[in-house]
């Protein structure tokens, strides 16, 4: 009885573990071959097969999904054709595995233990390995334990049943442990570990697949690591960045390139056309991948903002064998640079013709009064005194270039010290209280009822504030008002200078800073200004930490607020 026992129980694992073993590298097979599906047609499949056939002893063979061989063992010539109405085939249909246990081959062969297991290539079927194990084996140990318990003594018993668990201990346990981590290995667990430590084959094998999982590993974590690099270099980066592949799907898309090109989030992996990404970008790409070679264009991306021009910089990318995998495009932004360029060209032309103006006029001047030697000296004495006129404007025109052109090159930097600005204020409110007398405005000054100390520059102060002066007086008419007043908060302190004049339209407001430029132009010319006065303010408040604002209605007058650091 208690051979029988052992016989059964010993036979039972000796067919589940030939199973396990049989489903481990079937299954380690078809990820192989799913891996590299083109590796089914090889020419050199079937003397593969044959050769881990020849060293482990079972019956290989793998079958394409439509019952055709691919290669491995052939037991029988009409058997391929009905290769999918075998048992083995039929138990895998839907599952993980199918197994059968039948003979194979002629008559007579011995029964085997036949394991089939489909190779899966995404989520379709593409063939099948089948591997077999005979089971005369199995068989021939159970005889033989069988005659040894019927002729033996208790001893012998003892001893066979000893050799039977030191055998599952040592050799099939271990297997079975290689087998599951093997499993575990090829599902992407790479921290698995085979917990065997032996000097034989077994611990060899082990040793290395442990060794070969934490290599493999090391390398996941390194390009983890770099790739966490890269994205970290390419999300800060000042430029755009954008990659695609040949297929035309958005692989990487930086922040910056996202924000100009208008890109939803989570774009990554979508098409052009799902994308809508600006056909000029997209013919850049286009271009790079059909010629093979970077390509460079500007273009301009047009938005509710007016626009953005940039430069597209598209590179191909190749891999060892030269295919074009994808295309890096690289978006870098010339906006300003262009409207630098545009505001040189602009201030060329308005200081050429703004120069032009007064010397044409002195010019014609002196021309008439040469043509006519008896011209009358009341006649002259006007003319020469709008030559005068003219040379004024043209005094004030190129000291206002120059103080212009200071201030942008740093070349001049006004020294600093502690001020009172409500005494500088008030000293340029004195200066032109005459000439608002001469124009029937009523120029106010209110009193500050503390001083404003602020870190500043007595000259550049006296100059902001006389040319918003200035600009108040000359746009208000007679009867009109002129205020200057002082507010002050915890950290700064303001002047506003408010007039009750012909104010500035709201699509002029952002503009005004600009040189040369006039909302009234003719009005403008009369009053004798350059256009350059509050272009000097905007700079002058920008070198003492200042800044300036603007509020204003058409018909109801401007209000221009100077803030200051207050000190304490």
């Amino acid at each position: 009885m208690i051979g029988a026992l052992v016989l059964g129980k010993l036979r039972k694992n000796a067919l589940r573990d030939t199973e396990t073993n049989l489903y481990n590298l079937a299954r380690l097979m078809a990820s192989v071959e799913a891996a590299n599906p083109t590796h089914l047609w090889s020419d050199q499949l079937p003397r593969q097969l044959a050769e881990v056939a020849k060293d482990t002893g079972l019956h290989l063979s793998l079958w394409f999904a439509n019952g055709t061989q691919a290669g491995g063992a052939v037991e029988d010539g009409s058997e391929s054709g009905k290769i999918l109405e075998a048992p083995e085939f039929l138990n895998a249909r839907g599952k993980d595995y199918g197994f059968a246990r039948r003979p194979l081959g002629q008559k007579g062969g011995g029964d085997y233990l036949l394991l089939v297991v489909p190779i899966l290539f995404e989520v379709d079927v593409i063939g099948y390995v089948r591997i077999g194990s005979p089971l005369t084996i199995i068989a021939e140990r159970q005889i033989e334990l069988r005659d040894r318990v019927l002729a033996g003594t208790s001893i012998s018993v003892v001893i066979a049943l000893g050799l039977g668990f030191f055998y599952t201990r040592y050799v099939t346990r271990p297997m079975t442990e290689i087998g599951e981590s093997c499993r575990r290995l090829a599902a992407g667990h790479f921290e698995e570990r085979i917990p065997i430590r032996r000097a034989d084959e077994i611990g060899v094998v082990a040793d290395t697949i442990n060794r070969m999982a934490g290599e493999v590993r090391r390398r996941i974590r390194l390009e983890s690591r770099e790739r966490k690099r890269l994205a970290a270099l390419l999300a800060v980066m000042a430029d755009g960045v954008v990659a695609v592949s040949a297929r035309g799907e958005i692989a990487y898309v930086n922040r910056v390139a996202a924000e100009w090109l208008g890109l939803p989030e989570g774009v990554a992996g979508k098409t052009w056309a799902e994308a809508l990404v600006w056909p000029e970008v997209r013919a850049v790409y286009e271009e790079t991948l059909a010629s093979g070679r970077r390509v460079c264009r500007e273009a301009r991306l047009m938005a509710a903002s007016g626009g953005r021009v940039v430069r597209i910089d598209a590179t191909p990318l190749a891999d060892e064998d030269g295919a074009p995998f994808g295309v890096l495009l690289v978006i870098h932004d010339l906006t300003e640079i262009r409207r630098l360029e545009e505001t040189r060209r602009t201030f060329t032309a308005n200081a050429s013709h703004e120069l032009k103006t007064p010397l044409t006029a002195i010019g014609s001047l002196v021309d008439t009064m040469l043509d006519d030697p008896a011209m009358p000296a009341e006649t002259r004495r006007r003319f020469l005194g709008r030559i005068r006129n003219q040379s004024i404007r043209l005094y004030e025109l190129v000291q206002d270039l120059l103080a212009i052109s200071r201030l942008e090159s740093d070349a001049e930097v006004p020294a600093r010290q502690r001020l009172d600005l409500a005494k500088v204020v008030e000293a340029c409110v004195q200066d032109f209280g005459e000439i608002a007398k001469q124009k029937g405005v009523a120029l106010v000054c209110e009193p500050s009822p503390v001083p404003l100390w602020i870190s500043g520059n007595d000259e550049a102060l006296r100059l902001i504030f006389n040319n918003l002066l200035k600009n108040a007086l000359s746009y208000t008419s007679e009867g009109g008002r002129v205020m200057v007043q002082f507010t002050l908060a915890p950290a700064e302190t303001s002047v506003v200078v408010s007039d009750t004049g012909v104010g500035i339209a709201e699509e002029h407001l952002e503009r005004i800073f600009e040189r040369f430029y006039r909302v009234d132009r003719a009005r403008a010319r009369t009053e004798g200004g350059t256009g350059l006065g509050l272009s000097i303010v905007k700079h002058l408040a920008l070198v003492l930490d200042a800044r300036v604002e603007v509020r204003s209605r058409v018909g109801e007058g401007s209000q221009f607020t100077v803030i200051f650091t207050r000190l304490a």
